[in-house]
């Protein structure tokens, strides 16, 4: 049989200042907004009339989307992991793996409660 890997791994997830936390509803808010503006104006303009407008309103909608979904993937999935070979950080969508023989320190700063790698 097979170990479970999640018996050889930690995770420890990342706690945002309501700073970021704020600056993410924000974001996620004008997302909303841009979506909503674009909407209006596709309906004020009469439609999709041109083929200019097949590009511009679904593109402006998909922007807006994924600022949204990488906003909110921000705020689900961010964490790190310990195994015995790796440090893996995730924020989001975003993903890095690190060698833990490769780490040469480790500071822990009390005043910010920020941990810094050293490599």
């Amino acid at each position: 049989m097979k170990k479970k890997n999640s018996e050889q791994k930690r995770s420890f997830p990342l706690h945002f200042s309501w700073k970021i936390i704020l600056l993410c509803v924000l974001a996620l808010l004008l997302c909303a907004l841009a979506i909503a503006v674009t909407v209006y104006r596709m309906i004020k303009n009469g439609g999709i009339k041109v083929f200019n407008d097949v590009l511009r309103y679904p593109f402006l909608i998909a922007i807006a989307l994924a600022c949204a979904v990488l906003v909110i993937a921000l705020l689900i999935k961010s964490d790190y992991l310990v195994d015995k070979t790796h440090l893996t950080t995730r924020f989001g969508l975003i993903k890095s793996r690190t060698e833990l023989k490769t780490i040469t320190e480790l500071v822990s700063d009390k005043q910010t409660n920020k941990l810094t790698v050293k490599m």
